[in-house]
């Protein structure tokens, strides 16, 4: 599938900015790029198109207001949503490679408690930094929806169960589209703390939040909510909350046998159990290409649920180099210098 969204975005390219202002090019558009920071969260890749392309919608420009037909405003909210995202995969690879050079470094030089050093500590204030502005970009996003498209509950009210109830929502796009930004929020605070196992009440909750929306909504939003429910899942750490969105996602396989919830229950077991890690996922197409052990631990520490960080001995001996896709931009990344860098 990721080589199916760089095909894409070649004919995206050749179509020119302008293709995409009209309401066919628009739509295309829009569909790709939901697509490309869907595969981003998931691969631990940056998005496939650069910063210029992200701001292309029409639908960004837009003046929302209490008279916007609502499918319209929750659409018009989506592309404003991946603009922030798009800058969070970016700084998601931005702060994984950061933090490898420093460590890399400090053990090289023989140093102890890597922590302490200051070339260290410069770096963590630096991305809680950039954490910081994308988290007052997402919280500007969320001050310009109309009152009534989320319901307003404080840091205090965390949720303890998941709910399985009908959703209270004028239209199922909505509580989709939030699910993004909760799942956003799931990641900021964990690249900026990749070595919290627990988070706070503020981010369980969004935890929660996430989770619940998938349990209220019907099959019309998986595709938008899959990589949000896989994000959030690795938190749950109740048994009888694990046992319930596994028995809510196998009944969505049963429904629907869609491979993409297959990979996600799959994903989720693995990162639940220590001894899941070191068995291969059961669930991949036929002829499907299996995936490295310990995947789901790469979201955990907000690198992508997919990305590669460790391969077979045997990969590097029949001389094969494994695909890391470093995105167009230099967006968060320069800084560093990563030219002698494989590729």
């Amino acid at each position: 599938m990721a080589a199916m969204v760089g095909r894409a975005r070649e004919i995206i390219k050749e179509r020119k900015l302008g293709a995409s202002q009209t309401p066919i090019g628009r739509g295309l558009f829009a569909s790709y790029f939901r697509l490309d920071i869907a595969m981003s969260v998931t691969m631990g890749n940056p998005v496939f198109l650069d910063e210029m392309w992200w701001t292309n919608d029409p639908l960004n420009q837009i003046r929302l207001t209490p008279e916007t037909p609502i499918v319209l405003l929750a659409d018009a909210a989506l592309s404003r949503l991946t603009v922030i995202i798009a800058k969070l995969t970016h700084l998601k690879q931005s702060a994984e490679f950061g933090r490898r050079k420093i460590m890399s470094k400090i053990h090289d030089s023989g140093m102890l408690q890597p922590h302490s050093q200051p070339d260290h500590q410069k770096l963590e204030t630096r991305i809680r930094q950039q954490v910081s502005v994308i988290e007052r970009e997402l919280e500007g996003w969320t001050n310009g929806l109309p009152s009534w498209f989320c319901a307003k509950q404080e840091d205090s009210e965390v949720p303890t169960l998941l709910e399985s109830r009908p959703i209270e929502s004028v239209h199922p796009f909505i509580p989709a589209v939030l699910s993004c930004a909760y799942a956003a929020k799931i990641q900021l605070w964990r690249i900026a703390n990749p070595e919290e196992e627990t988070p706070p009440p503020v981010i369980f909750a969004f935890v929660i939040k996430t989770l619940n929306m998938f349990m209220q909504l019907t099959e019309v939003a998986d595709l938008l909510i899959i990589p949000n429910v896989w994000i959030a899942g690795l938190f749950l750490q109740h048994p009888n909350q694990r046992d319930l969105l596994e028995a809510k996602i196998r009944k969505r396989i049963e429904n629907t046998d869609f491979f993409l919830w297959k990979f996600c229950l799959q994903g989720l077991i693995h990162g639940w159990t220590t001894e899941g890690r070191d068995k291969p996922f059961k669930f991949l197409p036929e002829d499907a290409q299996e995936i490295v052990p310990r995947v789901s631990e790469n979201l955990w520490k907000a690198e992508g649920v997919m990305k590669l960080i460790a391969f077979e001995d045997e990969e590097y001996a029949e001389g094969r180099t494994p695909y890391r896709f470093t995105g167009d931009t230099k967006l968060f990344n320069a800084e560093y210098d990563d030219s002698d860098e494989d590729s």
